[in-house]
């Protein structure tokens, strides 16, 4: 042995020197060598292993039996609720004030658009109850109790409409229920409902297929739609029209053309003439804004617009409302009568809010009927004609029913004009036939038939329509 803590063992026994072999011993457990000195000293050992082993196994099923593994599990999973309830209510409170000034702003835009639609109903009510008993009572004469039945069920109709909208609330939508951390909280904003027109229920719309040519005026005419009517009285209305380059033609409905004016430089263009009663003078629209005044036969040129070209005016007491060729930028201008001062500017995505990259639409003539605007509309992708209705502000609050198509994308000429207080004549030039509509109020088509034209206009008075074609003027009676 060298005196170390370690047993010595051999596992040779002729390596056991002959002096010592008589201390030594074979363990008959591992066929160990042994000492006799270390031999009770190498058992102990091996004990010692044993009992080691045996408090590990204890102590390790102890652990087991007091290990509670789903408590931990537990406790952990509300450690994380915790922390992710925290993390919300942070999340809410950040969020909560992006969607609070999104609230804010949709009240604004509520507010406005409030007051624009109270002023629609406002409008509806005068224009349909109080001006036609005004007139009524106006009259030195016995009231038809028909006109009086006529005007309580339009009245009956508004009224219900706004205690409609009296109670209306769905407008403003948040998706709450679906809303995520990633922020998906959508707001959705709708509209308060327009007035619908009153129908002209008692009134007796003409057949257009029973019209009856009254006279015709033959002239050397051109493409040129640009056609206006000015009603002096009851017996005599004023049709003034244009003859390429430089030529405006003045006709008596009754006895035919009566002047010719020739304009000096001449015109680049006329797209459009209109009779403007607050001004007592003619408008002429193209390359520039003219005025014409028809006892003088002044011309007087007000602007030049940034657009090629003006396609369309109208106006309504005070304001007048242009229309570029094509629409991109502005679409249409609003501006102020006699000063012709710009109030307002309108692009195509403002009044068109369906445009996309696939279908934009285009309009192309602009009419009132003193109670609201309306165009022709067609879609670039389908070239699909329609008669959209808009307040006075350009919201649109009806869209059309497709009444015909262009059969070519460069034809463009499908001009509409008034007809009483709440239909549209549309003649479409675009189309195969050549057709004239007639569409109400809400933009349904009443009735269609094929006749050719570049434009026309209404004689009320006069029970007249007038067309301008390819030979010049025609009259019919209805």
């Amino acid at each position: 042995m060298n005196g170390s803590n370690d047993i010595d063992y051999f596992q040779n026994l002729f390596q056991i020197s002959p002096r010592h072999a008589r201390q030594y011993f074979m363990c008959p457990h591992c066929s160990f060598h042994l000492c006799f000195e270390h031999g009770q000293e190498y058992q102990q050992q091996i004990q010692n292993q044993i009992h080691s082993i045996q408090n590990h196994a204890v102590n390790l099923e102890q652990t087991i039996q007091n290990y509670q593994p789903v408590q931990a599990i537990i406790e952990q999973v509300y450690k994380s609720l915790y922390e992710w309830k925290d993390k919300m209510f942070q999340f809410i409170d950040q969020y909560s004030e992006q969607i609070r000034s999104h609230i804010e702003h949709a009240q604004n835009r509520l507010n406005e658009q409030w007051n624009i639609t109270k002023g629609e109903y406002l409008q509806s009510l005068e224009n349909f109850v109080q001006e036609p008993i005004d007139r009524l009572l106006r009259v030195p004469k016995q009231i038809h109790p028909e006109d009086v039945r006529h005007i309580h069920r339009r009245f009956i109709s508004i009224q219900s409409q706004i205690t409609d909208l009296l109670t209306f609330r769905d407008l403003l939508r948040i998706n709450f229920d679906s809303c995520s951390l990633a922020g998906d909280i959508n707001i959705s904003r709708g509209h308060f409902p327009s007035p619908k027109l009153p129908s002209n229920s008692i009134e007796t719309v003409p057949s257009l297929d029973q019209i009856i040519l009254s006279k015709r005026f033959d002239i050397l005419s051109s493409n040129t739609p640009a056609l206006a009517v000015r009603t002096v009285d009851h017996s005599n209305s004023i049709i003034l029209t244009w003859m390429k380059p430089s030529t405006l033609l003045i006709f008596d409905s009754e006895y035919g053309l009566t002047r010719r004016v020739d304009v000096e430089p001449a015109f680049i263009s006329i797209h459009d003439i209109l009779w403007c009663e607050y001004l007592n003078i003619f408008l002429l629209a193209g390359a520039a804004l003219h005025t014409f005044d028809i006892q003088t036969n002044e011309i007087k040129q007000i602007f030049t617009p940034e657009n090629p070209h003006i396609w369309s005016i109208t106006t309504h007491k005070t304001n007048l409302y242009v229309l570029y060729a094509m629409g991109e930028s502005p679409l249409i201008e609003h501006r102020s009568l006699p000063s012709f001062h710009l109030i307002q500017k309108y692009t195509r995505d403002q009044v068109f809010s369906i445009n996309t990259a696939s279908s934009i639409e285009v309009a192309r003539c602009i009419r009132t009927n003193d109670h609201h605007l309306a165009m022709t509309i067609r879609n670039s992708t389908t070239h699909q004609w329609r008669v959209d209705v808009f307040n006075f502000q350009l919201q649109r609050l009806i869209q059309g029913e497709i009444l015909g198509q262009a059969v070519h994308p460069d034809y463009w000429c499908c001009l509409l004009t008034s007809y009483r207080s709440n239909y549209w004549l549309i003649m479409n030039n675009t189309s195969e036939p050549e057709t004239v509509t007639l569409v109400d109020g809400q933009g349904r088509v009443r009735q269609q038939i094929q006749h050719d034209g570049y434009n026309i206009c209404v004689i009320e008075s006069k029970q007249q329509l007038v067309v301008k074609d390819q030979h010049g003027l025609a009259v019919f009676r209805f």
